[in-house]
């Protein structure tokens, strides 16, 4: 007797920042899900990544073997080697760059209507969006095409 599996069903709405490298994987494990690409200005990113290595309260990888520099701090991109001893300001551009782009490159092997821009000043000068069911995909920054399926809980 085999168990038949059973699909995830709901909504749920993770900003944590690893899943920004595991969008292939969620899709798979959510081949239904749509994701929302929260874009910020890179100056006000940067700044504030500086100022979470610097805090201690963001380390990922307090001994990573081979590192030279400050404990690891939010994301391990594929290049990590190659910052070790680098000055914090470039650990951070490179981190912040890395992730953006294969975060957008795997946005754009999906569908697409299963992702979305949101640009992060526009939506806190406006919170509630005018979602729209009608003009489905990514839209470019600022806009949100389509509505979430429900109401989301977000998690940390």
């Amino acid at each position: 007797m085999t168990a038949k599996r059973r699909r995830p069903t709901g909504c749920a709405c993770w900003r944590r920042r690893q899943n920004a490298l595991r969008i292939p994987f969620l899709r798979e494990v959510f081949p239904e899900a749509r994701f929302i690409y929260l874009h910020r200005d890179p100056r006000q990113v940067l700044g504030s990544m500086i100022d979470g290595w610097q805090s201690g309260e963001f380390v990922m990888y307090p001994n990573l073997p081979g590192w030279n520099g400050p404990p690891w701090s939010f994301l391990l991109t594929p290049d990590w080697r190659a910052l070790s001893g680098q000055p914090l300001g470039r650990i951070v551009a490179a981190q912040w760059e890395t992730t953006t782009r294969l975060l957008l490159d795997d946005l754009a092997a999906l569908p697409a209507d299963a992702w979305t821009t949101v640009d992060h000043g526009r939506f806190l000068a406006s919170p509630r969006p005018k979602w729209s069911a009608s003009a489905p995909g990514p839209a470019g920054p600022g806009t949100a095409p389509w509505a979430p399926p429900c109401p989301c809980r977000a998690t940390p």
